[in-house]
């Protein structure tokens, strides 16, 4: 602050005292070409009536009196007739010269020229003789610059003299002035009592300390939020410096490369993983890159987006966030996995009507087997249009549209209605299908319910085998309605159980082309129970078939 004050003295004195030298230089100045402007006009109507007397030979006797006036004669063409300070046969046509120009067009012409150096500067004053020459007097005088110039050996000499001045000055001064100052209680602002003008400072510096204290309280806050957020956050945050050392991980993002809690902080980025996806996205990001980069870690898939952190135009690091997206991949390839079994399944009972079809169309078949063969083109397009109402089924299931509404269903007169239309199909197969139990009241949906039921029996019948039994059974117990449907069948192999549920699954391929079936129905069976908030688990036996159960949750008044 002593430096300052300095300064500001030292500049305010210089400024001062520049100020004032311009200023007098100015005065001098103008009053200096004042004083010579009216006395070159008077010198030069004086020699105007002396040579229009005694003639223009005049100019000669008195051109070497006044080495101060230069007198130039211009003749009536613009050639120089005469100069008392230069050769006249070398000087250029002065026609044109303004001063020369307003004389021959007016009588008198005056005109101000300066000097290159900008030092001085020359004024001209010309009249028009009676004999049609025009006579010019010229006088030089010092420019404002010119006169300050020579006078600043005295400004010198001031400004070192006030300088000398204003440091006694500036350190007595800065002495009483800093010393209140530099004893201030800046803990307790308000209980100092020096100068009046730096109350209002000091009540700032009291509104500042609690500003500052609020400000600290509210960033512990905040910090103690973002603590919060990014330790639940299920992706991973992970924060490095421009060198790519860890700054800040998140809990997520600690688990991914396997760090303990407040492990890791200014470990580099190789130290936690060296794979090349890796590598080549943190590089990047530090490079001021957008990056992202997909990485398979134990058995998971992870997707890894790294952006650059900027401080203005400043890198400062990089901050890397980690998506567990198995899931989401797992569910990509099942819905590939549907897209080609769709086309697959569809396309079976589409080549076979397709191929019928034509040897009809064509006069190949026999009469006799045009019957055989329309009844083969009615069984395929009757298994086209069930699997195309299972699919239209799956896909109200799962997006949950223009689904019936729930209410209040007695499941043993459902599964009664299913045996019945079962029946035919169950003699045809050789298969016993039977119906016990007990009403059982469940909350849903009676179309999704018939299709759950329909879907386990129709199983239980038609991957039985001759002379088969197949058992539909109800039960209401404390926990909710019990649907089971049970089998003496073909069985299902535990290894194939975890996936029999999955939309076009068939526990054996070859078997699908002799048993009809679209391979959705056990699909719809899981939706359906997923609808009505039941569980489903089975029980099987490759070779000693079958027993489904689906239990429903209890229900609320």
């Amino acid at each position: 602050m002593k430096q300052r004050i300095f300064v500001n003295l030292f500049i305010l004195a210089a400024v001062t005292a520049l100020l004032t030298s311009l200023f007098i230089s100015y005065l001098m100045y103008e009053s200096n070409y004042a004083l010579m402007k009216e006395q070159v006009k008077k010198d030069v109507h004086y020699l105007a009536e002396a040579a229009d007397s005694a003639g223009i030979e005049y100019l000669l006797t008195i051109a070497d009196l006044d080495e101060t006036d230069r007198i130039t004669l211009v003749n009536t063409d613009g050639t120089v007739a005469f100069d008392s300070l230069a050769d006249n046969a070398a000087m250029g046509n002065h026609l044109y010269r303004p001063e020369i120009a307003a004389a021959f067009a007016g009588g008198y012409g005056e005109a101000v020229r300066r000097s290159d150096t900008l030092e001085t500067q020359t004024y001209y004053c010309a009249v028009l003789l009676d004999n049609g020459m025009v006579l010019r007097l010229a006088n030089d005088n010092l420019s404002v610059w010119g006169i300050l110039f020579s006078t600043a050996n005295y400004i010198l000499a001031s400004l070192l003299i006030i300088f000398v001045l204003a440091l006694i000055i500036a350190k007595r001064q800065t002495k009483k002035i800093i010393e209140p100052i530099n004893s201030l209680d800046l803990d307790n602002p308000e209980h100092n009592q020096i100068y009046e003008e730096i109350h209002p400072l000091i009540n700032r510096l009291s509104k500042q300390n609690r500003q500052i204290n609020e400000q600290i309280a509210h960033l512990n806050s905040q910090k103690q939020e973002f603590l919060a957020i990014t330790e639940n956050m299920n992706e991973g945050l992970l924060i490095l410096s421009k060198e790519g050392k860890m700054l800040s991980a998140n809990l997520s993002a600690r688990r991914f490369f396997g760090l303990k809690d407040n492990e890791g902080e200014g470990k580099h980025f190789l130290e936690l993983n060296r794979s090349e996806n890796w590598q080549s996205l943190i590089y990047n990001a530090l490079d001021d890159k957008i990056c992202e980069q997909h990485i398979n870690f134990e058995g998971r898939i992870y997707r890894l987006l790294a952006t650059p952190s900027r401080r203005g135009e400043e890198l400062t690091g990089a901050v890397v966030l980690l998506f567990d997206e198995t899931e989401k991949a797992e569910a990509d390839l099942r819905r590939k996995e549907f897209s080609a079994n769709v086309s697959h399944e569809l396309k079976t009972p589409l080549t076979a009507i397709s191929g019928y079809a034509e040897l009809i169309s064509g006069g190949l078949a026999r009469p006799e087997d045009i019957p055989a063969f329309a009844s083969k083109i009615y069984e395929e397009a009757a298994r086209l249009r069930e699997m195309v109402d299972n699919i239209i089924k799956l896909s109200r299931l799962d997006e949950e549209k223009n689904l019936p509404q729930k209410e209040l269903l007695d499941l043993l007169p459902l599964a009664q209605t299913v045996c019945e239309r079962l029946q035919e199909q169950a003699a045809a197969k050789g298969v016993s299908l039977s119906i016990e139990g007990q009403s059982a009241t469940v909350y849903g949906s009676r179309q999704i319910l018939d299709e759950l039921i329909f879907n386990l029996a129709d199983n239980a019948v038609k991957y039985n085998h001759q002379g088969g039994e197949a058992k539909i059974s109800v039960a209401a117990t404390d926990q909710g309605a019990v649907l089971t449907v049970s089998d003496s069948g073909l069985g299902i192999a535990s290894a194939q159980q975890d996936r029999i549920f999955e939309r076009f699954y068939r526990i054996d391929k070859s078997h699908s082309k002799t048993t009809e079936g679209s391979g959705l129905g056990l699909s719809i069976v899981k939706y359906a129970a997923f609808y009505h908030n039941a569980t489903i688990s089975l029980q099987s036996e490759e070779g000693h078939g079958s027993t489904f159960t689906v239990r429903f949750p209890v229900i609320n008044n």
